[in-house]
């Protein structure tokens, strides 16, 4: 999997914390605000940067909790949308006919273990992360410029559209969000972030359709955010053992 070798970097990262036992200084609390973009990866988009046609806004608010000197536990409660529609590609040329369109709106709560790869105090400091949570979502697609004589011939449309009508649309869909991210220090208590984070999950009807458009390709979504963090405790505040 693409996601292998993220995995093994953030067990290492877990591990190498863990060894580390580093002792606490003054408060380990951090909060942290969000704003970017939610982008959607499915059935709509046909190519890599299919998704920037059609950016989503994202905002969330994080709380996290220094373990060690390289790892900290963080909840984050995000507020975001993800859309596509056909009608923004002129290739492949039945996108053109099909018109399918969607807004997914979604309300996200996840729990994340963060690695700081350096394991170290840097003022530039690249970390990953990886962790589970679940997205309570609004979904509201629309077929109906669907150009029906084109598909007339089509059975993923004659056939595949009415399933997709007729099944039951997600409410709650479990998420596993993995990234990478960059942290710059400004000063012991503030810091910003840049980072980006893909949500992998098991459902294809983020945007409404499956059977009717590509049910062996399940739906995604990622977002690229900057952060701004506030620390409660000196920037410095991980004692390295002795």
């Amino acid at each position: 999997m693409k996601t292998l070798p993220l995995v093994c970097l953030f067990v290492v990262g877990i591990a190498a914390g863990i060894s580390a036992a580093a002792q606490l200084k003054g408060s380990p609390y951090e909060l942290g605000i969000q704003l970017g973009t939610g982008l959607y990866n499915g059935d709509l988009t046909p190519g890599l940067l299919s998704p920037y046609k059609s950016p989503g806004l994202f905002l969330g608010l994080s709380g996290s909790r220094k373990l060690s000197n390289v790892l900290a536990l963080r909840a984050d409660l995000s507020w975001g949308r993800v859309k596509a529609d056909d009608a923004n590609y002129t290739h492949p040329e039945y996108r053109q006919q099909r018109n399918f369109n969607f807004k997914t709106s979604m309300l996200e709560i996840t729990a994340s273990l963060f690695w700081d790869v350096l394991g170290r105090y840097q003022r530039l400091a690249p970390y990953l992360f990886a962790g589970g949570g679940l997205s309570f979502v609004k979904v509201i697609r629309d077929y109906s410029s669907l150009n029906p004589e084109y598909f007339i011939n089509d059975p993923a449309i004659t056939n595949g559209l009415p399933e997709d009508i007729a099944h039951r649309l997600p409410g709650v869909i479990p998420v596993l969000p993995v990234g990478a991210g960059l942290r710059y220090s400004l000063t012991q208590k503030i810091a910003l972030t840049l980072q980006t984070s893909y949500r992998l999950m098991s459902t294809d009807y983020l945007d409404g359709f499956s059977k009717g458009a590509n049910p062996d390709r399940k739906d995604h979504y990622y977002t690229n955010t900057f952060g701004l963090i506030y620390s409660f405790g000196e920037k410095n505040t991980l004692a390295c053992p002795r």
